[in-house]
């Protein structure tokens, strides 16, 4: 079976980063500063490397189909307080693909604050 037009990457889809704001390659600039369409948002704790309680913002947008991309990939954007150094947009070839990605970096993120490895 072959793979769908939209799911094979380019080189052109390399992301280039700019203070807050992403642009891709031959498409519009992503505003990183605030997360508008909000899905889920919670608050974690954890305990620090010192023995601190340390909180986690955890917001996660609704995933998007950016308007003129050229590969018409997905991207799902998310903010994980004291892991994330910014909002950072999360790629896939469709709407639950990116929103499934996104939450592997939520997990990934899980398994950290339990396992002893502290931010």
């Amino acid at each position: 079976m072959a793979e769908p037009e939209h799911a094979r990457l380019s080189d052109e889809s390399v992301i280039h980063c700019r203070s807050d704001r992403i642009g891709l390659s031959s498409s519009p600039v992503l505003d990183l500063s605030k997360i508008e369409d909000v899905i889920a948002h919670d608050t974690w704790t954890s305990t620090g490397d010192s023995g601190e309680t340390m909180t986690h913002e955890i917001v996660i947008g609704r995933p998007f189909c950016p308007p003129d991309h050229p590969n018409r990939d997905w991207v799902c954007l998310i903010s994980i307080e004291n892991f994330t150094p910014r909002i950072t947009p999360i790629y896939g070839v469709g709407p639950v693909d990116a929103l499934m990605n996104a939450m592997a970096l939520v997990r990934a993120f899980f398994a950290k604050i339990n396992s002893g490895q502290h931010t």
